[in-house]
């Protein structure tokens, strides 16, 4: 029978707060790791939170930039009338109302389809939106 050696409770206690992440590279990549971290005075440790905390900011960063850009290409916005900043409409009822009034009084009325947009994105926004739709409607 195997016996395991004795630890002390403070050792447990150790290394379930900080378990050990190992993984296999080549030695290539180990030397290249080592010199990186010697001309840094780093350790290994020190290296990968680090590595971490870019890489969580980046995200972070990006998911942002992501929601603007999206924002700003999607939203409806209009003036406000004291002080003539745009406001972007959030209210989903209110954005479908207002997509719904400006196809009727745009789309109805002839007017040229804005530039990039086809007879056929139109018949498939508005099958979309579950209207029944020929081309002669578009």
């Amino acid at each position: 029978m195997v016996r395991s050696a004795h630890s002390p409770p403070a050792k447990k206690r150790y290394d379930d707060k900080h378990p050990v992440i190992s993984f296999r590279d080549s030695r290539g990549v180990r030397d290249q790791l080592r010199n990186v971290l010697a001309k840094q005075n780093k350790s290994i440790g020190q290296f990968f939170r680090e590595a971490l905390e870019i890489e969580e900011r980046n995200y972070k960063e990006a998911y942002w930039r992501g929601f603007r850009e999206a924002r700003e290409r999607y939203a409806i916005y209009t003036i406000c009338l004291s002080c003539y900043e745009p406001i972007a409409i959030d209210n989903e009822e209110l954005k479908e109302e207002i997509t719904a009034r400006v196809e009727q009084i745009c789309l109805h009325h002839g007017c040229p389809l804005p530039d990039g947009v086809t007879e056929s994105d139109v018949i498939r926004f508005k099958r979309r939106k579950g209207k029944k739709v020929s081309k002669s409607h578009v």
